[in-house]
């Protein structure tokens, strides 16, 4: 009986532990015997970037697109005054007893900061009351002109002086945008009544 109950046991064992116990140790075997796997790291050559001298530099604002810009910001006063010669004529000479002419008598107003303030505010918001000039009288108004910027104010009144007035192109008393700017500022939007008032101090000569 004894016999028996180990061949029994052996039998067993040999059934079922002992293949268990061989793939056993195999998968340990195996497991010891792995390398970690690596990826294959890809080469990236480098790149060379070419130094620039400071002479190849591109300056932030060169001169050349200040010039650009300026040019691009110039407003053409002949094209402005076009809106004015409805009433001056092309010319500049005005209709006697209805418009007056802007020829040969408004330079003398760049010289002073009255006559410069005056021409300004005459243009951006017109002027309204009796004139008297070279003898003929002038009553009426100049309605206020839509649209005129700054920029378009200056240009017209350096048109009326370049064109009509004998001023140089090139004279350093014509006007600029930031002038008007400041004129019109400082002035507000002003009646065409209250703008004739200053006219007095604007002219020496005429009334």
């Amino acid at each position: 009986m004894g016999n028996n109950l180990i061949n029994f046991a052996y039998n067993k064992f040999a059934r079922y532990v002992k293949p268990a116990l061989v793939i056993g140790v195999g998968l340990l075997l195996s497991s010891c015997g792995e390398t970690e796997v690596k990826k294959p790291v890809k080469f990236i050559p480098e790149i060379q970037v070419p130094e620039i001298k400071a002479s190849e530099q591109i300056p932030t604002k060169s001169k050349k697109i200040v010039q650009i810009s300026e040019f691009l910001a110039t407003v053409d006063g002949g094209k402005v005054y076009k809106k004015c010669q409805a009433c001056h004529v092309k010319t500049g000479e005005g209709v006697p007893g209805a418009f007056p002419p802007l020829t040969g008598r408004l330079a003398s107003l760049l010289k002073s900061k009255h006559g410069r303030e005056y021409l300004a505010l005459v243009v951006m918001n017109g002027v309204r009351g009796e004139m008297n000039i070279d003898g003929i009288r002038y009553i009426g108004t100049m309605p206020r002109q839509g649209g005129m910027t700054p920029e378009k104010t200056a240009a017209v009144l350096n048109y009326i002086m370049t064109e009509f007035n004998g001023v140089a192109t090139d004279d350093t008393d014509l006007f600029k945008t930031d002038e008007i700017v400041k004129i019109s500022t400082d002035n507000g939007r002003m009646t065409a009544q209250n703008i004739f008032k200053k006219r007095a101090t604007a002219f020496v000569k005429e009334q």
